[in-house]
């Protein structure tokens, strides 16, 4: 993310940050505010393949008339529109939860539900550097354990505004011509976050000009930090903490912090910078001591440990039959091609991190596991290589780039765990010869991490031409997850094998769906030319 000032051109600070997303299939959510009525407009431009998603939290008297404008707005771009209306107050009531909160829930979940309907692999919001602001100011004020913002990305969701001040949108917005719907709540100071744009902010803006931007790059820094220690306590320390028997009170006090932050997300539990100290600091008490947390959730921690109980089970999945929902045990093991394979197996390939496994649900026929409440779920008959989920969304790229017109090949990016940038071919649509899948990948995933992308994992459909093998060792990729063997151009057959030397590399993974998008994109092509 880069934090500067605006230059003249409204669109050539705008529309960089939305480049890496054309490669995916968006849901944009539009309240019908300028932000994201400016992000609309925008992705439009570039040609973004996009679903217009609205929801109308019944909050407001004139509601329905926003609803009917951002409708409007999206038939005439000619996109597909969704709208929802639901009723925040009596949800909030029968959850016990403010407002503020369940509207933020109850929007989420609208927009998710969308993306599953539309197929959509991305959700794209228009949060500005002022919103960053806010939102760091919120979480300090609340105690929160890591006061990092809001992240630009995590799982579907996408934040490519966050660097941008939204006076740059509304600028851009009186360029275009375009009008929008202010939100009457915005003006409501009883909100805390209202409270904080219209009250808190300008003061401080008067004495601190450049306030919004030390925040939001306070934040950016705490992300990255974030980002790192998760990495090192999941790659490095974990391993050893779990398998080898070690205290956990030995580690930095950091790690620790981590390791109890982690523990509570992985029990969706609100993290309090206040809860978090007494975990660490019972931890490394010689006695156990018990701890009660939000929603009756009980904990012991002492003498090195640490205990959290599972959260509630998730809602039973469709045709369980016999099969009872519950937590792992020993002898756990699912069944693959006519094969037992144990649970831990499992979790092993999928990367699901020690710490997570014992609140993980699932349901079982006694030892035989049929569904396991993975993000996204698991359940019988599902792939267990290798790579299999990760090459399943690069095949999701190639399958857009086919119908697109384009050599169907898609390439996604995994860092930490976790996938950083996924692109397909776009060199018909582009006209630069350049504009491979992986090359793609590689650039999108360097904006997110850097230049260097050690550590990270390159994983796409096609054995890369030597271009993309290029640019993949000079971003510093150590491992090659590949599906088919290029016929003619792949660059590990052209490769001399001290080149090969310092890579791991993993080929034929879901080689024949790639090979299958292959031969149609040729076969329809030999069709065009007869």
């Amino acid at each position: 993310m880069q934090l500067g000032t605006p230059r003249s051109d409204p669109e050539a600070d705008l529309l960089p940050p939305l480049r890496p997303l054309l490669g995916e299939s968006l849901v944009l959510a539009v309240s019908g505010g300028g932000d994201s009525v400016a992000l609309l407009r925008a992705l439009h431009r570039l040609g973004a393949k996009i679903t217009v998603a609205h929801l109308n939290h019944g909050l407001l008297g004139d509601a329905g008339e926003v609803a009917e404008f951002v409708g409007a707005l999206a038939g005439e771009l000619g996109v597909p529109f969704t709208s929802e209306r639901v009723d925040t107050r009596s949800a909030a009531a029968r959850q016990g939860r403010g407002i503020e909160e369940t509207a933020r829930r109850l929007r989420f979940g609208f927009l998710h539900r969308v993306a599953a309907q539309s197929g959509a692999s991305a959700i794209v919001l228009a949060h500005t550097l002022e919103d960053q602001a806010e939102t760091v100011l919120l979480q300090l004020l609340r105690g929160t354990a890591k006061a990092a913002g809001m992240a630009e990305r995590r799982g579907r969701v996408r934040r490519p505004w966050l660097g941008l001040r939204r006076e740059q949108l509304r600028r851009y917005l009186r360029w275009l011509g375009q009008d929008w719907r202010e939100d009457p709540s915005n003006a409501d100071l009883s909100r805390n976050r209202n409270w904080l744009r219209h009250a808190v902010l300008p003061d401080l803006r008067q004495r601190f000009p450049g306030a919004d931007l030390a925040i939001a790059r306070l934040a950016a820094q705490a992300g990255g930090d974030e980002r790192w220690l998760g990495e090192l306590l999941v790659q490095r320390v974990l391993p050893k903490t779990l398998g080898g028997g070690e205290r956990l009170d030995l580690l930095p006090k950091p790690l620790l912090q981590r390791y109890a932050v982690d523990a509570l997300r992985a029990r969706r539990l609100h993290v309090e910078a206040a809860l978090v100290e007494t975990i660490c600091a019972a931890v490394a008490s010689p006695t156990p001591r018990r701890l009660t947390l939000s929603g009756g959730v009980a904990a012991e921690a002492g003498a090195g440990g640490l205990w959290i109980s599972r959260p509630l089970p998730p809602p039973a999945p469709p045709g369980l039959g016999s099969a009872r929902l519950r937590h792992r045990r020993p002898g756990d093991f699912v069944e693959v091609a006519g094969k037992r394979v144990p649970l831990s197996e499992l979790f092993r390939i999928r990367r699901v991190s020690p710490l997570r496994r014992d609140a993980i649900w699932l349901a079982a026929h006694r030892s035989q596991v049929c569904w396991l409440g993975l993000d996204p779920p698991w359940s019988s008959g599902q792939d267990l290589l290798p790579w299999s989920q990760e090459m399943g969304w690069a095949l999701e790229e190639a399958r857009a780039a086919l119908a697109a017109g384009e050599v169907p090949v898609g390439a996604v990016v995994v860092a930490a765990g976790r996938v950083v940038a996924r692109a397909h071919n776009l060199t018909e649509a582009s006209g630069d010869f350049t504009d491979h899948g992986e090359l793609l990948a590689i650039r999108a995933a360097a904006k997110v991490l850097g230049p260097h992308l050690d550590g990270a994992v390159l994983v796409a459909t096609l054995e890369p031409c030597p271009m993309c093998f290029g640019a993949m060792q000079e971003a510093r990729i150590r491992t090659l997850v590949y599906g088919a063997d290029s016929p003619k151009s792949g660059a590990l057959q052209l490769s001399a094998p001290k080149t090969l030397s310092d890579l791991h590399v993993l080929g034929g993974i879901r080689a024949a769906e790639a090979g299958s998008l292959l031969q149609d994109f040729f076969r329809t092509r030999r069709a065009g030319a007869v």
